[in-house]
């Protein structure tokens, strides 16, 4: 799951001057992009999801898609959690889409968040994913 600062690099300047009034944070000069994202970043106040409250669920997913996570669903709710998810969430990530072909067998089931997958684990899912393509 991306980090507050790769979030926050994706906001538009407007986004981001939106973010600092609201939190109220001193920010030296307020037209550089890159000093917004810094002092956004920086302040552990600020959380993404209260950033993300306020843009529309197209911008939403526009986020979602720049930062190469799943933008599926129609509630708000759903994507601004997928960009506000810690860091520390596992780097793998599963779709919940269904499978258009329901004739082949499905995918196993995602690993719990604590647990990594290994080679043999990851390769059993990839080939799982390529006879779901065929």
């Amino acid at each position: 799951m991306p980090a507050k600062r790769a979030v926050l690099a994706e906001l538009t300047a407007r986004e981001l001057r939106a973010g600092v009034e609201r939190y109220a944070l001193q920010v030296a000069d307020r037209r550089p992009k890159a000093q917004l994202v810094d002092a956004l970043a920086r302040s552990r106040k600020v959380q993404v999801a209260g950033l993300l409250q306020d843009l529309s669920r197209d911008r939403l997913k526009e986020l979602c898609r720049a930062l190469d996570l799943d933008d599926s669903g129609r509630r708000k709710a759903d994507l601004a959690a997928r960009l506000a998810a810690p860091a520390s969430s596992p780097a793998v990530s599963f779709s919940t889409r269904p499978a258009r072909n329901t004739a082949t067998p499905a995918p196993p089931p995602a690993p719990p968040p604590a647990e990594r997958l290994n080679a043999a684990q990851l390769e059993q899912y990839l080939w799982s994913a390529a006879d779901i393509l065929r």
